[in-house]
């Protein structure tokens, strides 16, 4: 269904960054040096155009000193000391591998030049490329020639922010278009995002930190996991799944509640290649049954129990339920017993213990899938008619949630991200899960609510025990606070001297909330937009890039590079200023968008792309 809004005849400048005299080829020396200055252009702003020239072109350094490669347009030319002091600095060469993904620059593995043979799957992934790049962070107040970019060369734009993401063998073209409607990236290019969020961070010796912060107050449990920790039990997990006859393309349901084994086996079905799809454990037997028929997993993993304040939802009655509804039958249910809740009998023949079937696993290794593979299937909400499977590609969607944690939400490597969402939802898997993983931070993964686990103050808590810098949450969330403690009366205990961020997302935030959210955080609250299908944000203040701390309220901030947005009324023509009309983008879509709708590409064509030819249906 179109949204509609009042947002009109969005622009972009037709001004060509300055070109470079004295072009010659460029022969792949290392980088050395970092851009301060970039390339000119003007940045598109919804309702009005700004206009913010910036001074120089996008350069990355040759090997040899003076020697300037401008990262946009492929070229290199001769540059005085001059110019070379005023617009970079300076970084030593390293022979350690430094972690991409921060704002930091960029900065380069010195190493020979070389692609690794492929890998057999009884080794583990290696770098194939030997820039360790941290160009997917462009520096703050880059938006306005980043956003062109994404408009005018996409494939050098995203080329350069795939440059964060280890690949087990490089693309051989950036951007295919398939069809009209279609396109396909990073084309000939393995990864493994499994070794990418776990396996290169323990390698680049941030095997110690901590990669998730469990945080239940429904079960009063809280669990640090370091990156090394988390890594030993997803790899004897998917050791577990290969056990069983889970292979790459199969697909496994998970029906968990908000555990870190949840996450495990995720990501132990990245690191294998099999396509998880993971449902809300909210849902009953009915929706459940339809999801797992249409899916048709060959494994099916479940916990015993979740808990909701007050009661205990038994998962497993649930999914037997579920099962003689439909003909399809899992060969195998992987069932996890919660701690002090009691077991529950196991099928024989079918039912596995997780305990004893990860005792006795061996640990496996990262196996690579080319780009285009299916990470995983999202069903869309809803109970009625055919469920609709969104279906995620594992290569670009590892580029663009990395990029977005530095570009748009403004982190920094290490630092503690929360998402206070579900994992069942697109929020969980793309900020709970594997953005913040690819990108080195820990993340926080908290079972429970914004009220009664145990009161009003519980956000706040979480918030100062564990030193969070940014938190993503609903709008109703922070209403239901509101509503329970109007002055945050329970939050006044808590130090939240390092929180300096509160994303919302999900639904319309109202002014008053907004208004409520600044006054009691003390912090930038901004609203920003995408869908289950982009899988990361259409529109957001990018704070990553330069964009401004306080738009203005009811404002979802600008559109994000790579989604050329544009209004059109019912007969495909631009609709004038202050008049209501359809939210389309137009194609192609950036990386990480999704890649159809499982098992029905006609449906796909004809609720995206059918109204609007050349345009994709918000």
């Amino acid at each position: 269904m179109a949204i509609q809004s009042i947002i009109a005849n969005i622009q972009l400048s037709s001004n060509k960054p300055r070109s470079a005299k004295g072009i010659f080829p460029f022969h792949g020396f290392s980088p050395r040096l970092v851009p301060r200055n970039a390339l000119s252009c003007f940045g598109p702003k919804l309702i009005r155009l700004v206009h913010r020239p910036l001074e120089n072109p996008a350069i990355v350094t040759c090997g040899r000193r003076g020697c300037l490669r401008d990262a946009s347009a492929g070229y290199t030319k001769r540059a005085s000391l001059r110019d070379q002091r005023k617009h970079f600095a300076w970084l030593s060469d390293t022979s350690e591998p430094v972690y991409r993904g921060s704002t930091d620059g960029l900065r380069c593995v010195t190493q020979p030049s070389k692609v690794l043979p492929l890998v057999p799957q009884t080794r583990p992934l290696r770098i194939a490329s030997t820039c360790v790049s941290q160009a997917a962070a462009p520096a703050a107040g880059d938006y306005g020639r980043v956003f062109k970019r994404s408009v005018d060369e996409p494939d050098q734009l995203w080329a350069e922010a795939a440059q964060g993401i280890t690949w087990h063998k490089p693309w051989t073209k950036t951007m295919e278009r398939k069809d009209s409607f279609s396109t396909s990236w990073f084309v000939g290019g393995e990864l493994n995002i499994c070794y990418n969020a776990l396996d290169r961070h323990i390698e680049n010796g941030q095997g110690d930190q901590i990669a998730i912060i469990y945080d239940s107050p429904v079960t009063n449990m809280k669990e640090c996991i370091t990156y090394n920790e988390v890594l030993e039990q997803v790899s004897k997990l998917a050791g577990v799944m290969l056990s069983h006859g889970v292979k790459k393309g199969d697909c496994v349901v998970i029906y968990m509640p908000m555990i870190p084994q949840t996450m495990y086996t995720m990501l132990a079905c990245a690191r294998i290649g099999a396509i998880h799809s993971l449902i809300f454990g909210g849902f009953a037997s009915k929706e459940l049954s339809s999801r797992i028929d249409h899916a048709k997993p060959k494994l099916v993993v479940t916990s015993t129990f979740g808990i909701e304040p007050g009661r205990k939802v038994e998962y497993v009655p649930l999914l037997e339920k579920a099962l003689e509804m439909i003909n399809h039958q899992p060969e195998r249910v992987l069932i996890y017993s919660r701690p002090n809740m009691g077991a529950v009998p196991l099928k024989p023949g079918r039912d596995l213990d997780w305990n004893e079937e990860v005792a006795k696993a061996k640990p496996c290794d990262a196996i690579p899938v080319h780009s285009e593979h299916p990470l995983y299937i999202l069903y869309t909400s809803g109970t009625t008619g055919t469920p609709k499977g969104v279906v995620r590609p594992t290569g670009d969607y590892a580029v663009m949630l990395n990029w977005t944690m530095s570009a748009v939400y403004g982190l920094k490597s290490k630092e503690v991200w929360w998402a206070a969402s579900d994992l069942g939802w697109v929020v969980g898997h793309s900020y709970i899960c594997y953005g913040p993983l690819l990108h080195g931070n820990t993340t926080v993964l908290y079972e429970g609510k914004s009220v009664g686990t145990p009161d009003a103050g519980a956000y706040f808590r979480v918030l100062s025990e564990y030193g969070v810098v940014a938190l993503f949450t609903a709008p109703t969330a922070i209403r239901a606070i509101r509503q329970q403690d109007p002055e945050a009366a329970l939050g006044k205990q808590y130090n939240l001297t390092r929180f300096r961020t509160l994303f919302v997302a999900g639904e319309r935030c109202d002014v008053d909330t907004l208004k409520w959210c600044k006054k009691i955080f003390k912090v930038p609250v901004l609203d920003h937009w995408w869908q289950t299908e982009t899988g990361s944000p259409i529109t957001a203040s990018c704070i990553g890039l330069g964009n401004s701390l306080t738009p203005p309220p009811g404002q979802t901030g600008k559109l994000v590079p790579g989604y050329n947005v544009v209004i059109l009324d019912d007969n495909k023509q631009p609709v004038k200023v202050k008049t209501l009309g359809n939210i389309v983008v137009k194609l192609p879509l950036p990386p990480g968008a999704f890649l159809g709708l499982w098992k029905n590409e006609e449906l796909y064509k004809e609720l995206y792309f059918q109204k609007f030819p050349g345009y994709y249906d918000t």
